[in-house]
Parts: C-alpha cells; sequence; structure tokens
C-alpha cells in the first residue's frame, strides 16, 4: 500500500508540472504574443502621431516665416507685372515702338510688324506630363487630344515682325527684346536667304509679350473651381 502511493506521487507530480507547462504556454500564446503584438502596434501608431505633431509644431514656429516669404514674393509678382506686362495705350499695345527703337539701335531693317492679337496661354502640370507619357504608351487609336487649361491671368501678345539683317544683327535684336523685357520670347523664327547678298537674310520673327488675359466665362471658372 505504502508503495502504491510512493509511485503515485511522482507520477501526481510529473502530471501537475505538465499541466502547468501546458498552461504557461497556452497563456504565452493567448494572451502575453497578442499583448505584445498590440502594444508594439499601439506603439508604431503612437511614434507616427507624435511625429505629426511635430511637424505641425515645426510649420507652426515657421508661419511668420511663411507669411513672410508669402508677402514678398506677392511684392515681386507685383513689381514684375508691373514693369513687364503690357498694358494698352488708347487701344493698342505699344510693341511697334520698342520694336522699331530696338531694331534701329541694332541695325535691323523692319520690313513690316503684324500685330496678330492676343492669343491664351496653355498652363501645363505634372499630371498632365503624367498623363502625355501614358497616351505615348497606347496605340494611337486610343489617344485622344487632351484640351489643355487655360491660364487665368496672363495671355500671350502675339507679334509678327519682318526684316533684314545678317545673322549677327538678327540675334542682336532677339538679344535685346529679351533684355528690354526678360519676359518677351521668341515663339518662332524663319531666315531665308537673299540671293543678291549672302551676308544678309531674311528674317520672320514671331515674338510675344505677356498681357493680362481675358475674364473667363462663367463656365469655365465653374469647371475650373470644381477641380
Amino acid at each position: 500500500m505504502e508503495t502504491s502511493k510512493n509511485t503515485s506521487a511522482p507520477i501526481k507530480w510529473c502530471l501537475a508540472s505538465l499541466a502547468g507547462i501546458i498552461a504557461g504556454v497556452l497563456v504565452l500564446v493567448y494572451l502575453v504574443m497578442p499583448l505584445n503584438a498590440e502594444r508594439r502596434k499601439v506603439e508604431t501608431n503612437v511614434t507616427a502621431q507624435l511625429r505629426k505633431v511635430d511637424q505641425a509644431l515645426l510649420a507652426l514656429r515657421k508661419l511668420p516665416e511663411t507669411q513672410q516669404r508669402h508677402a514678398d514674393l506677392g511684392d515681386l509678382l507685383e513689381g514684375e507685372t508691373n514693369r513687364f506686362v503690357l498694358r494698352p495705350v488708347l487701344g493698342s499695345y505699344p510693341v511697334q515702338r520698342d520694336i522699331y527703337r530696338l531694331a534701329s539701335e541694332t541695325g535691323f531693317n523692319v520690313q513690316s510688324v503684324r500685330e496678330i492679337g492676343k492669343t491664351p496661354t496653355p498652363v501645363t502640370t505634372g499630371t498632365d506630363y503624367k498623363q502625355a507619357k501614358t497616351r505615348g504608351r497606347r496605340g494611337p487609336a486610343d489617344r485622344k487630344p487632351a484640351q489643355p487649361e487655360i491660364a487665368p491671368w496672363f495671355a500671350r501678345y502675339m507679334v509678327e515682325v519682318t526684316g533684314e539683317g545678317s545673322y549677327a544683327v538678327i540675334l542682336a535684336l532677339i538679344d535685346r527684346l529679351e533684355q528690354d523685357n526678360p519676359y518677351c520670347g521668341l515663339a518662332g523664327l524663319t531666315i531665308r536667304g537673299l540671293p543678291n547678298n549672302v551676308e544678309r537674310h531674311r528674317a520672320i520673327l514671331m515674338l510675344e509679350w505677356p498681357v493680362a488675359a481675358d475674364p473667363l466665362p462663367v463656365a469655365a471658372k465653374g469647371k475650373g473651381a470644381a477641380r
């Protein structure tokens, strides 16, 4: 009888130990590990939120600097607009006066000046560029012509100038035009030789100056606001 009791005691002890081990494993698997995973998730979320808070505080600290830069850019834009954006005088833009003045300085012989008039300025954005690349990977049948947006503030005043001069004189005229107004652009240039004078050439310059754009129609404004 004593031998049976002595034998069952180690077995009970082993079973109790095994039950304790199993209970510990179950606690580890179903309680500790999920809690650790949840803790890591919470820590990650808290870290991300703290990073956002730090960024917001940094932006707030830089707010006076940003406001000052915004004001400086506004003053710069106003100054550049007042200096270089053409305004009509008695219903016409004073481009011929500048063309003849600069042509006289450089020796370019102006034969005609044709004012084409105001042309809308298309707007190109990064999204337009990505869409153009995507369309380029498609077949020709899949390509659809995009309707460019129109810049609401500035338009281009196009002028065609025809005259004669050497290569150096033509380049000097273009350089003087751009010096006189940095926003004056050369949109097109055609040069043809003269049969009776190899040193002089006939040049057709397509020039553009910035001018104030016409007010957009109400429908176009609504479309732009919706975007």
